[in-house]
């Protein structure tokens, strides 16, 4: 810095004051020719007047002839991108579910969305989707040379859904089948055995809110046998699935059969029974017996074979006469009775007809036992 640089400024502008910097001559030099030289690098638009600046601002900028021209079109067009594979749940499926969609035009972007383009496949399957479908659903209403479709190769809707497992059905069926099945007691459900007829196989159905209904088909009047229930299953409230799955029921129980070959109008004894466990449904609703006592003492009413079931209908009381028991015939009449000594030809109870030898004519008669002693003769 140069000494009378310093003490010049002071002198020479006293207006300054005292308090502030002098700037050296050499430094206002410097600064003034630097500001030249952006005025010659910059132009004539650097010394415009400000009136010129801001019309060169406000001129529009030019466009190419055929850019111009291609705007317009552009602005217009609607471009829609199919997915390769697009997931639907419902019945039906729009065109905003399976593709995406560019464009200016926001009101014909929210209608084409919700254009319906077909019926969804079923649960779990897919259907092919192509350009000429979407251009055939989209032909009604709107501008269709608008729309720029490009779809990907092998593009295909699919239909969302869940897989319910054969398993899981036959367990419902099952016990279903428990809850419905008729035992004879208790102690006979312990004894249930039950099992599907056939497979039951996977089933894929619509998402939401399961619900079953398993009614059985028919009446069954006996425990055990084959038994048919209808399968119904809604989602959300509606019917999705059907089928008939049949299931075979085996009850086991012990019942009385013949141990050693008994004869008619034999008395059954304890050791001409036993018990067998048995399928009840092979007994054709047959009225079987479960306890030697209520046996015991009863008397065949036809020969029984060996390990065949002591049905109720084959057993009766013990006669009250057997066959060629003595008996006394009574005949009467207005003022007449007549009485002769008798042999029973048949073993009977009070009250049935039987064939009586008259001992002392050696006839056979026929009359009514009114009890152990008496037969009495019309």
């Amino acid at each position: 810095m140069r000494p009378d640089a310093v003490k010049f400024l002071p002198k020479a502008a006293p207006w300054l004051g005292g308090s502030l910097w002098v700037v050296p001559l050499w430094a206002a030099s410097l600064w003034a020719v630097s500001l030249w030289a952006v005025a010659l690098w910059a132009g004539p638009a650097w010394s415009a007047p400000a009136p010129a600046l801001a019309a060169a601002a406000a001129a529009p900028v030019p466009v190419p002839e055929e850019e111009a021209g291609a705007e317009p079109a552009a602005l217009n067009a609607i471009e829609v991108r199919v997915l390769a594979r697009a997931e639907v749940g419902g019945d039906t499926y729009r065109l905003g579910e399976i593709a995406e969609m560019d464009g200016f035009d926001v009101q014909e972007l929210t209608r084409l969305a919700q254009v319906e383009i077909g019926r969804s496949p079923l649960p779990g399957r897919a259907l092919p989707l192509s350009e000429a479908l979407l251009r055939s659903r989209l032909a009604q209403g709107g501008e269709p040379g608008r729309l720029r479709i490009s779809v990907p190769e092998g593009a295909e809707v699919v239909r969302s859904g869940r897989v319910i497992k054969g398993e899981e059905i036959a367990e419902l069926v099952l016990a279903r089948a428990l809850a419905d099945a008729e035992l004879p007691d208790s102690s006979a459900r312990q004894e249930l055995k039950q099992e599907l007829v056939g497979a039951v196989q996977d089933v894929v159905v619509p998402r939401g809110e399961l619900e079953w209904d398993i009614q059985l088909l028919g009446r069954h009047l006996v425990p055990g046998g084959y038994r048919n229930y209808a399968v119904v299953l809604k989602v959300d409230g509606q019917e999705a699935w059907r089928t008939i799955v049949r299931v075979q029921q085996k009850v086991y129980q012990e019942i009385v059969v013949a141990k050693n070959v008994i004869r008619r109008n034999q008395t059954i004894a304890a050791d001409d029974v036993m018990l067998l466990r048995q399928n009840l449904a092979l007994l054709k609703g047959r009225p079987y017996v479960t306890a030697l006592a209520k046996v015991v003492g009863k008397t065949a009413l036809r020969p029984i074979a060996r390990n065949e079931m002591l049905a109720a209908d084959l057993l009766t009381n013990p006669a009250d006469i057997g066959e060629g028991g003595g008996v006394t015939l009574v005949f009467t009449s207005p003022g007449l009775v007549l009485k002769a000594p008798g042999v029973a030809l048949v073993a009977a109870r009070v009250g049935q007809f039987i064939p009586v030898r008259n001992l002392q004519s050696g006839k056979i008669v026929y009359g009514t036992l009114r009890d152990d002693e008496t037969v009495r003769v019309q």
